[in-house]
């Protein structure tokens, strides 16, 4: 079997100059040449690749794998773009992947994990002017912990969302120091969730304005000042807008309210059950979601949704025990929707770009595998496919196996087909163990785009629910109960978790 290796690397330019200036040399086979073109003694070749424009880029190697690097500029040095990539003879993956430096904060829209094979490959690679991802030292000192592609214009177009959420699964941004900075935000309403992305889900550390994902949201929500619609992302959008403020609300389909808990920093703890912040609940505060006047209050839909792109856990309450267990003696009618049927309803193509498929097995509301979970889309593997949108691993699940309650979050990958066990939880792939060996060092929900410090295994589930079911906090549950949660449940991390003194016990209807 031949060992021949070739590689055709397409770049595409998303940078706001045209690259002018191609070098490259080779540490095994012929150099990298751009195609069509002859490389000079020094190995170097005029280009003229203008923004948006492609170039294709050859590295060959006749006998065995090839390997090399080459850096493609604009004349006034405004950009540079460092290439490494090896193409191996053997089974071991190809890797591709562009080397940033503080002066060029470049990056690139391609798969760098090393997931790439085959004998002859052709690779798309996006070349970005990056956005600085900060993370802070144990010193409190920011540096720069890589850079990330920018959301576009029209990022829906061009492959630039796939880009953006490859761009997002360096080791380097996604590391559990990566959110320490943000553990203590004193007693904020709501903790801003860490953000990935390089101040495009939280500007300068601030709520307001609303960075350049968020604001792509908000344009997908019904009544949005600039509409964008048919994304891959716009069902998704819509469906969870009528989910909460139905376009007519009744008494028995009620708009919903948005309970976000309030806690104070308690410290750092590092035991042998649990690690990372300790918050202090001291109640809820609502949201309501419908607004005065017209439909939606907005400055509520921005913190709902910038809450869910963080990675916050919700639990939307449904289930009739719950309503009951309000006032025994006089309970509210249940006015929940079913949160689960309803979205198994709108998406029912299973494997496609606006439909859902199985999520596997998740650790959720217990301490083997649930296995009720949908993802929204079709996303599967390591890596963004084309025409991607940028909500790829929605996940809605039941918290009990009868009578329940939904619910949804936004992780940073799917759990694919592959998941395996691994420490007695479930590893889901390299994107998705990643980010959970990432979460057990801090117990913030991990997001494709940040993390954040609503999870209900440390008692700060986000609820959702009308009016009429109000949470408070009691001493031995924590948090409110609920179907899912109605005792004591031994995967609450009860080390990170306290309520005040005085607190009430959970009264005697929840069992």
């Amino acid at each position: 079997m031949s060992s021949e290796r070739s590689m055709r690397i397409i770049l595409w330019n998303h940078s706001n100059y045209t690259l002018t200036h191609f070098s490259g040399s080779a540490t095994h086979g012929n150099a990298p040449c751009p195609d069509g073109l002859t490389l000079s003694s020094s190995g170097s070749v005029s280009i003229s690749l203008a923004p948006g424009g492609s170039l294709a880029v050859v590295a060959k190697n006749s006998s065995g794998g090839c390997t090399g690097q080459f850096t493609v500029t604009d004349s006034n040095n405004h950009v540079s773009f460092p290439v490494h990539y090896d193409h191996p003879s053997s089974n071991d993956p190809t890797t591709l992947y562009v080397v940033p430096d503080s002066s060029h904060p470049s990056c690139m829209g391609v798969n760098d994990v090393g997931t790439l094979s085959g004998h002859d490959i052709t690779v798309n690679m996006g070349l970005y002017q990056g956005c600085a991802v900060q993370e802070w030292d144990d010193n409190g000192h920011a540096y720069t912990a890589g850079y990330v592609a920018p959301l576009s214009a029209t990022p829906y177009e061009g492959n630039n969302a796939r880009d953006v959420v490859n761009s997002l699964f360096q080791t380097s941004i996604r590391k559990p120091d990566g959110v320490q900075h943000w553990f203590n935000q004193a007693n904020a309403v709501p903790y801003l969730p860490a953000d990935y992305t390089g101040g495009q889900l939280i500007v300068n550390g601030s709520a307001s304005p609303p960075g350049a994902l968020l604001q792509l949201m908000l344009n997908q929500w019904p009544g949005a000042t600039t509409p964008l619609n048919n994304t891959p992302d716009w069902p998704l959008i819509q469906f969870l807008a009528n989910f909460l403020v139905p376009e007519t609300t009744t008494s028995s389909t009620p708009a919903l309210v948005m309970y976000v808990p309030k806690f104070s920093d308690q410290g750092y703890v590092s035991s042998s059950s649990a690690t990372g912040p300790k918050y202090q609940l001291l109640g809820y505060q609502a949201y309501p979601l419908a607004g005065s006047g017209s439909r939606f209050n907005m400055a509520n839909v921005q913190t709902f949704l910038r809450l869910l792109l963080g990675g916050s856990h919700f639990v939307n309450i449904q289930a009739d025990r719950d309503f009951q267990n309000q006032n025994p003696t006089n309970p509210p009618a249940n006015t929940g929707r079913n949160l689960y049927d309803e979205f198994k309803s709108a998406f029912p193509a299973q494997n496609s770009q606006s439909g859902r498929h199985i999520c596997e097995g998740n650790s959720h509301y217990t301490n083997t595998v649930n296995t009720s979970g949908w993802y929204y889309g079709n996303q599967m593997g390591e890596w963004a496919a084309s025409d991607c949108g940028l909500l790829l691993s929605f996940l809605v699940a039941k918290t009990a196996d009868n009578q329940y309650n939904t619910f949804m979050q936004l992780e940073g990958w799917p759990a694919d087909n592959d998941w395996v066990f691994g420490e007695g939880s479930l590893s889901g792939g390299a994107r998705h163990g990643g980010d959970y060996a990432a979460y057990k060092q801090s117990l913030w929900n991990i997001s494709t785009f940040g993390a954040a410090p609503y999870s209900e295994k440390r008692g700060t589930t986000i609820f959702l629910a009308p009016a009429s079911w109000v949470p408070t906090i009691y001493s031995n549950t924590y948090m409110m109960p609920y179907v899912g949660a109605e005792t004591p449940q031994s995967w609450l991390e009860t080390a990170l978790v306290s309520v005040p003194s005085g607190t009430p016990s959970t009264p005697s209807q929840y069992g």
